[in-house]
């Protein structure tokens, strides 16, 4: 009788010890790329992956692809001595460039660690604008539409400039707290003695420089947020709220999207297709690319707005 009480006995509490450990297993799975929060970073940024979410405000996103193909989103990280791309989501990135470059020098291990890292506080980051900046736009607008005979003029002419401002923010905030954070922790001492280009992370704080980038992004997005919504009603005031827009004018384009707050151009397809066709480069200034197709549409008796591309040009 004691054999068989002793026999339960055990069978329970192996049993137990079973799924105690199934329960262990999984939440070691389930936290294992999770970003732990030090204990004053602000809760409102979440770990929550980002992966193809509808990050724009209009209904099917056609106005900001076509401004987001305006954008330039190849970054210098002089750090590693690349360039990256953020061009996924809002302001993110598969760090393809960052990857290789860790592989070849360090390995498949470390080149895993660092990049996942660097993709999970990049979306906690990004999650600002998904929880805060996206609904509060989504309401302006509303708002806007209420009130105004021309609200789109208004709301996408200052929406992209606090868009293109506020990846510059993030981008900055990536390359000069979290990236040198995350290599600190990830490279060894002796790697980080050996490569010149790293002596400048070898005292820092891991801890601190995450947490200052959390809290800066936030506190500079919230500025930006309220001193481009500052402009936009200072705008309003002047021109009151009867301003009416003639959008079959082209022109309109360059009043909502200024130029001078694109850091790259890229024209629309018709200028690209003649650029192809008259073999002229697309280099980084367009100054003297607009004045070579203007020459050789000329020449071509090509029809063409010489009005549109000299704007370009100035």
């Amino acid at each position: 009788m004691l054999d068989k009480v002793f026999i339960i006995t055990l069978a329970s509490f192996l049993l137990f010890i079973l799924l105690l450990s199934i329960i262990v297993i999984f939440y070691v799975k389930s936290i294992k790329n999770k970003i732990y929060y030090n204990e004053n970073i602000d809760k409102d940024f979440i770990f929550k992956k980002t992966i193809q979410r509808k990050w724009w405000v209009s209904k099917k996103g056609k106005i900001e692809n076509f401004w987001n193909i305006t954008q330039n989103k190849k970054v210098d990280l002089k750090l590693l001595g690349i360039k990256e791309y953020f061009n996924k989501n809002f302001c993110n990135s598969n760090y393809l460039f960052v990857w290789r470059k860790l592989y070849k020098n360090f390995g498949y291990k470390v080149a895993q660690n660092i990049v996942n890292k660097l993709k999970n506080y990049n979306n906690i980051i990004e999650n600002l604008w998904f929880k805060f900046y996206k609904p509060k736009l989504n309401n302006r607008l509303k708002k806007l539409k209420l009130n105004l005979q021309s609200p789109e003029y208004f709301f996408y002419k200052y929406y992209f400039l606090f868009i293109y401002k506020s990846r510059e923010l993030i981008v900055n905030q990536i390359i000069t707290n979290i990236l040198p954070a995350i290599l600190k922790e990830e490279l060894t001492k002796e790697t980080l003695n050996e490569y010149e280009e790293f002596i400048n992370i070898k005292n820092i704080d891991p801890d601190y420089c995450i947490k200052n980038a959390y809290l800066s992004i936030k506190k500079d997005l919230l500025l930006l947020f309220e001193r481009i919504n500052y402009e936009c009603d200072l705008e309003i005031s002047n021109k009151g709220k009867e301003y009416a827009i003639d959008y079959s004018n082209i022109n309109i384009i360059f009043d909502i999207i200024p130029i001078e707050h694109l850091s790259k151009i890229i024209f629309n397809q018709k200028f690209i297709k003649l650029a192809k066709k008259f073999k002229i480069n697309m280099s980084e200034s367009k100054k003297q690319d607009i004045e070579e197709l203007i020459d050789k549409l000329k020449i071509n008796k090509i029809d063409y707005d010489e009005k549109l591309l000299n704007k370009y040009i100035k």
